[in-house]
């Protein structure tokens, strides 16, 4: 449950994010798409994440969920960075 209520408080953020940025410049509609497709999933995946446990011990998901974020966090930088580029 903790998941779900964990993707909940993130979806209320990119609704606020979204609605922001929206007020100031407009949002294509394949963005909209990609949030109507990727969120019920995100929910039925981490429903499947709390009924089917992963064979990992608790520190091993931990290190993986780490690495995964990190790796993506450093990918948005390096994208931001270029996008600055002149």
């Amino acid at each position: 449950m903790m998941r779900v209520s964990l993707l909940a408080v993130l979806f209320g953020f990119g609704v606020i994010r979204l609605i922001s940025v929206q007020m100031t410049q407009y949002t294509p509609l394949s963005a909209l798409t990609v949030v109507l497709i990727c969120m019920p999933l995100s929910l039925l995946g981490a429903w499947c994440g709390t009924r089917f446990p992963p064979a990992l011990s608790d520190r091993n998901l931990r290190r993986a969920s780490f690495g995964l974020l990190s790796g993506v966090g450093l990918l948005l930088m390096i994208e931001g960075y270029w996008q600055l580029q002149p």
